[in-house]
Parts: structure tokens; C-alpha cells; sequence
């Protein structure tokens, strides 16, 4: 999808909930947040980029590539700069593979390593998912978030089957062998199945994904208390995953407008008013940019040295 339709995207269904909801009382929410909420949503996103860069880290490590936690939270950072500000989140994933191309890693095991840390935030995101879909049916029967919730956890299920079980999948058919994207499909899938089920840090990988994902559901939940609305720490457990996985869809602009609207519905569920989901909403995406800007500094200051210790291969442990 082009940067001009995700914008006429994003644009569109900012404009549907413009239509719908009271954009003053939005506005006067996101005012009585006030600066606690600011800052402890702020506090909570540097958090978890440490997090992120936590399970980088060891994704890296169980790859046999060398470089520094340090190294890798500020790289991590950079690229969640990039995700804000570019089309799409690849972006972001993009920058962590080219800075990693700088400390001479080879450009397969950079994307590699790169893409099976997306994918685990998916994997923990999916067991939320099925965690919470018959709690949904049950509050949300017959209706668009039940039905948009088990077409995204369809959708995340085949990619990561495709992605872990891709050399199974292309071997039934002898044919493609002959090709280059067929040996390269099969080599990443082997790496994912290593590093996935391969050691002991697999376990502790999936753990900081859960860990990553719940804390952008406490953050919610932290918010709506501060704003006095009906949401329980349950319901945001069960409410919130659907609304992440809506986000990272590409669809639009930074997920602007896909979150607000999955934000309004899914916690109407809830009884949150609309007013106030959306302003729950503007002040995660607002605030998560705010919180991303030292990567722009980092990229700034040593866009040729993103971490100073220089990383090597060591070259996977044997499957």
C-alpha cells in the first residue's frame, strides 16, 4: 500500500470518528489527563523499550552474534524513531538492519534476527488474542471487534506458520527448489525454528513479548483510571490485544486512525464513552512519538556508530 493511500486512509477514518464523536469533549479529556498521565505514559514506553531491547538482545546472542545490551537498546530506539515517523513500521526494522550491516554483520543474519523479533511480539500477541476471544464473544457476540479480532489472530496465525514452517511448506512442492527466494524462505524458517524452540532463552524471548504486550495494556488501564473510566485491568487484557494487532496491520499512516477506531469500538465494550477512548487514544500515539524522539537524537549524533562496540558473528549453534 503507497504512503498517499495509507495518508487518505488514515485521514478517512480519522474523519469517520470525527463524525461520530464530540471532538471537544475528546479535547477536554485529553486535558483533565493532565501531566501524570503524560508522564507515566512516557515513563512506561521508555520502559518498555528497554524491554524490546532486552529481547533483541538475546535473539541476537542465541544467533551468535555479538553486541552489547546497551548497543542494542539504542538501536532498538532508533528504529522505534523510525517507525513513528515513516509509513510503516518495516521502516523502523530497516534501520535496525542497516545499523547492524555497519558493525559488519552479514545482511542475512541482520534481517533474520530482526524479523524473528518481530515475530515473537506476534506469537505473544496471538496467545492474548485466543487468550481473549471467548471473552469477547460472550460480551461482543455478532459484532464488527469480535469478527475483526478473529480475522487479525487468522491473519497472525498464517504468518507465523508460513514463517516457521516455510521449508516444510515449499519441500511438497520439488519444483520451486530451482529458485533463489525458495532457498532463502527455507534458510530463514530454519533460523526461526532454531532460535524459536532451539534453547533455553526461547522461553525467556516469548516471556519479554508477553511482557511487551501487557505493559501497553496496563498503560490503557493506568490511563483510564486516571480518567475515571469503566475499564478493569481484566477488560484491558482482553479489550486491548485486538486494538494492538489493528494498529500494526498496514493499513495507515503509523496505525493514525485504524487505532482510534478500534480504541472507540473496542472500548465501548467496556462503557467507555466514546470522548474518552479517543483521547485515550491521540495521547498514546502523541505520547509514544514524544517518547521515541531520543532515537532521532541517537540516529543524529552517530548515525555511523549506532553501537560503539563492534559486533561479530560467532555463527548459529548447531540446530
Amino acid at each position: 500500500m503507497s504512503t498517499l493511500l495509507k495518508l487518505l486512509v488514515a485521514a478517512g477514518l480519522i474523519a469517520l470518528i470525527a463524525s461520530k464523536v464530540d471532538l471537544g469533549l475528546a479535547a477536554n479529556e485529553v486535558g483533565r489527563a493532565g501531566l501524570l498521565a503524560c508522564l507515566f505514559v512516557i515513563a512506561a514506553n521508555l520502559l518498555q523499550f528497554v524491554v524490546l531491547g532486552w529481547r533483541w538482545h538475546m535473539i541476537l546472542v542465541a544467533s551468535g552474534i555479538n553486541i552489547g545490551f546497551r548497543a542494542a537498546c539504542r538501536i532498538v530506539l532508533v528504529g522505534t524513531f523510525f517507525n513513528q515517523c515513516l509509513p510503516t513500521s518495516l521502516g523502523g526494522d530497516a534501520v535496525r538492519i542497516l545499523a547492524l550491516r555497519q558493525t559488519n554483520i552479514p545482511l542475512k543474519e541482520a534481517t533474520n534476527s530482526v524479523l524473528v523479533d518481530r515475530l515473537s511480539g506476534i506469537a505473544a500477541l496471538v496467545l492474548l488474542l485466543l487468550g481473549g476471544l471467548p471473552w469477547l464473544f460472550a460480551w461482543a457476540p455478532a459484532t464488527p471487534m469480535f469478527f475483526g479480532a478473529c480475522l487479525v489472530t487468522a491473519i497472525f496465525i498464517a504468518v507465523l506458520t508460513v514463517y516457521f514452517l516455510g521449508d516444510r511448506i515449499l519441500a511438497l512442492f520439488p519444483f520451486l527448489a530451482r529458485f533463489n527466494a525458495t532457498r532463502v524462505v527455507s534458510e530463514a524458517s530454519a533460523y526461526a525454528r532454531r532460535i524459536a524452540f532451539g534453547g533455553p532463552s526461547s522461553l525467556t524471548i516469548l516471556a519479554l513479548a508477553l511482557l511487551v504486550a501487557l505493559s501497553t495494556v496496563g498503560i490503557v488501564a493506568g490511563l483510564a483510571a486516571i480518567l475515571n473510566a469503566p475499564l478493569t485491568l481484566f477488560q484491558a487484557v482482553v479489550l486491548i490485544p485486538p486494538i494492538i494487532a489493528a494498529t500494526m496491520l498496514p493499513l495507515s499512516f503509523g496505525g493514525w486512525g485504524t487505532r482510534e477506531v478500534a480504541m472507540v469500538a473496542g472500548l465501548g465494550i467496556a462503557g467507555v464513552a466514546p470522548a474518552t477512548a479517543l483521547a485515550m487514544s491521540f495521547l498514546l500515539g502523541i505520547l509514544l512519538l514524544i517518547s521515541s524522539l531520543p532515537g532521532g537524537f541517537l540516529w543524529l549524533i552517530g548515525r555511523d556508530q549506532y553501537g560503539r562496540e563492534k559486533a561479530r558473528t560467532t555463527g548459529m549453534p548447531p540446530a
